[in-house]
């Protein structure tokens, strides 16, 4: 799907051989988006994962050496003055993958059936409701700062080391809610485990009906993302010659269909796009964490 001879030009021409691997860095637990692309080959190319980059800068420009990873990548920047790279001097942006919203879902013995009245009962109960996370700087827990610092409500955070360990605590009420995404929310949303009162992104095409946070809380927005990327020094045309193959295979029907099972809506926004895009949501995202003064936690 993603393998053909690129033309025979001077700085190419030694780029696409057959056999060849693609080193894609995913985050240590790669997200289902990860799982689909990654694999994803034809024509005697295939694709190897490997654990983001250890020295937390880019790898070799060759063309092969590429980082797949959701916005975290650059927002994390933003709060780490020590950060050993700079999203935009380090990376070329080569496509944006997909988006994927972050739902925010209850437990049903939770007295409330939409956002309006999960603040009114966090109004009413400043500090005794809990939502969950995964560690660090994730979407999860951003979602969860930014709903308290626009509604003003206290709700305390139980970060969980294992995105997953959390379901378990939520499934069972000793969590009462988190913004999750679609792929993991899903089947407990289905079976009437979790309830869903809203979403953090307008018109998300696999959740008809469901309200959005903004809905009822003007300004909130939370968009996750998975891109590619590539080392700032990798030829344009190498750069461009793979945003034209990444795009040509998410656009295929069934690779859209397994990223919209696996949660993900394909966006494939072409490379120079999605560097303007970037450095928006970096200005966005940047004004966001300052407001809702959120910091870095374990």
């Amino acid at each position: 799907m993603l393998g053909t001879e690129l033309p025979k030009q001077a700085d190419t021409h030694h780029y696409q051989r057959r056999g060849r691997w693609w080193r894609f860095h995913v985050p240590p637990n790669g997200a289902n988006t990860h799982r689909c692309v990654g694999p994803t080959h034809s024509g005697g190319q295939s694709s190897q994962r490997f654990p983001p980059w250890p020295s937390g800068g880019p790898g070799c420009a060759d063309g092969y050496t590429l980082l797949m990873y959701g916005a975290t990548m650059y927002l994390e920047t933003l709060l780490r003055s020590n950060a050993p790279y700079d999203p935009i001097r380090d990376f070329s942006p080569v496509i944006l993958v997909s988006i994927e919203p972050q739902i925010l879902v209850v437990h049903p013995s939770l007295p409330v059936k939409s956002v309006k009245e999960l603040i009114a009962l966090a109004k009413a109960r400043p500090g005794e409701l809990n939502y969950s996370s995964s560690t660090g700087f994730t979407a999860g827990y951003i979602a969860g700062e930014l709903f308290q610092s626009l509604t003003g409500v206290k709700i305390v955070r139980i970060a969980y080391k294992v995105t997953g360990q959390q379901f378990p605590d939520l499934v069972s009420g000793a969590v009462q809610l988190t913004f999750a995404g679609a792929a993991a929310t899903g089947p407990y949303i289905k079976s009437g485990r979790l309830r869903a009162l809203a979403t953090t992104v307008h018109n998300f095409c696999t959740l008809p009906g469901l309200p959005t946070v903004a809905a009822t809380v003007p300004g909130y927005e939370l968009i996750s993302i998975t891109g590619i990327w590539a080392p700032a020094k990798t030829p344009e045309a190498i750069v461009n010659r793979l945003d034209q193959e990444f795009a040509r295979a998410l656009n295929q029907p069934d690779m859209k269909e397994k990223l919209l099972a696996a949660g993900s809506e394909v966006i494939a926004m072409p490379a120079d796009k999605f560097g303007v895009w970037m450095k928006t949501d970096i200005a966005r995202m940047n004004k966001v964490i300052k407001d809702a003064n959120i910091k870095v936690e374990n």
